[in-house]
């Protein structure tokens, strides 16, 4: 299946599922699952859509904002499709990298897809299970000067992300993209 076409299945199947016009937040976490510490911000239906980890990595990002005194991102369906798309292409090749299998690094596969922007970045990475992985995540990438400055550009309101469990090899791949969305090029 080529990668246009799974990323169009992917999105009807977000679609589908989220009912992603709808209007709602997260739902109230169970005991063992650790609520965000600010409030959410919009997330247009597909939190709910969101594994487990990839909920966690959100909040905590959200909450490392928050005491930085930037505002929290908006999740976006259609950036949360590419980064699982990008997490499902590094898994196929064994390793983490800025370029899909076409070459292309996350500006041009934003542009591939229509998305018009004025700021774009995405962090990525491979990690093993911990007992808190997004705070594993997040402590790598504050760790990283390019990574940490992506978490908290003040400029960037809307991301997308995955976090996905190679069954192979154990290990967990992640991908986050940072955007300042616009309707068109140069806003």
């Amino acid at each position: 299946m080529s990668p246009k076409i799974r990323y169009i299945s992917l999105a009807v199947l977000l679609a589908c599922l989220g009912g992603c016009n709808s209007n709602h937040t997260a739902p109230s976490p169970s005991p063992d699952n650790q609520p965000p510490l600010i409030s959410e911000p919009e997330t247009g239906g597909i939190i709910s859509e969101l594994s487990m980890p990839t909920k966690q990595l959100y909040w905590q990002v959200n909450e490392l904002r928050a005491k930085n005194g930037l505002r929290p991102l908006k999740l976006k369906a259609e950036l949360c499709v590419m980064a699982q798309q990008h997490v499902a292409d590094m898994i196929a090749q064994g390793q983490i990298s800025h370029l899909s299998p076409a070459g292309l690094k996350i500006d041009g596969r934003l542009q591939a897809e229509g998305i018009h922007w004025t700021v774009c970045a995405e962090n990525v990475g491979r990690f093993r299970s911990s007992n808190d992985l997004a705070k594993t995540i997040i402590d790598d990438w504050l760790s990283m000067q390019d990574d940490r400055a992506n978490m908290l550009n003040e400029l960037c309101l809307d991301t997308g992300l995955a976090v996905v469990k190679d069954e192979q090899t154990g290990k967990w791949y992640v991908t986050q993209i940072f955007l300042r969305q616009t309707l068109f090029w140069g806003d």
